[in-house]
């Protein structure tokens, strides 16, 4: 067991770090609230900064979904519960013990992009004057409850698809955000005939996160075996990060990953 010290203290600043600071003033209650780490001042590169964004927004979505919180209903999830993972994986990239090596650096294991939170899937019902607008690739059409979401969100319009089924936009956002609950927004709109998120379907490598304590447990893990179907094995390096950003390595379980490997691979 290694009570690893976060190994550099060179502040950061990115949203994230503001909505820390925010985060101490928050009326949030119960588990959307509780067990959020204090903040992280380590040197972490920008690229992986915002890896570690979109992955801590996965997973606040993962754990709203699990612990039946109104706020799963939220396109943006509450600041302190996302912030508190970030703060976390932050800490697992700082710390010094061996097994951050194999899950940073060899394996790269980032959050297996399910739930959503960049893309929702659109079908439209293109007698609606609006819709033209998507199918030319301009994502402002005109409509204004179309594009107030548009604007507050982002969003672009990458593809526009003419299917069978009917006309298909794939919108994408700026941000990481929750894309179920967007695509819910974009079904009330008149013109559009149903909305759902993009998200990835199979398995793969992921990262788990769970309440510990007064922090949280991050499980990240390597699968194998028939991936496309759902992983038939699967390697973990568990790590449990305190409030005050304190890591400690819990170990690691099931069979080793099998060589060849490439980090990412099925």
């Amino acid at each position: 067991m290694d009570r690893a010290n976060i190994m550099r203290r060179r502040s950061f600043w990115t949203p994230f770090t503001a909505l820390a600071i925010l985060a101490g003033c928050s009326d949030l209650a119960g588990p959307d609230a509780a067990g959020f780490p204090l903040i992280v001042e380590v040197d972490i590169p920008v690229a992986q900064q915002q890896v570690y964004e979109e992955d801590a927004v996965r997973l606040a979505i993962r754990e709203l979904r699990q612990s039946g919180s109104r706020a799963r209903h939220d396109v943006e999830p509450p600041a302190a519960l996302v912030q508190g993972l970030f703060n976390s994986l932050a800490a697992v990239y700082a710390t010094s013990h061996a097994a951050r090596d194999s899950v940073v650096e060899i394996f790269g294991i980032r959050t297996f992009p399910y739930p959503a939170t960049r893309e929702i899937m659109v079908r439209v019902n293109p007698s609606h004057s609006w819709t033209q607008a998507w199918r030319e690739k301009n994502a402002l059409t005109g409509n204004a409850a179309v594009d107030a979401l548009v604007t507050q969100y982002g969003l672009t319009v990458r593809e526009y698809y003419l299917w069978s089924i009917g006309d298909v936009a794939l919108l994408r956002s700026a941000r990481p955000l929750n894309a179920a609950a967007l695509a819910q927004r974009f079904e009330a709109l008149a013109g559009v005939v149903w909305a759902e998120e993009n998200g990835a379907m199979g398995d793969g490598n992921d990262i788990r996160a769970s309440r510990h304590g007064d922090g949280w447990r991050l499980d990240y893990s390597v699968g194998f075996g028939d991936c496309p179907a759902g992983c038939i094995d699967r390697h973990t390096w568990s790590f449990a990060v305190a409030a005050d950003g304190g890591v400690t390595f819990l170990g690691a379980s099931g069979p080793p990953v099998p060589p060849p490997y490439s980090a990412g691979s099925p």
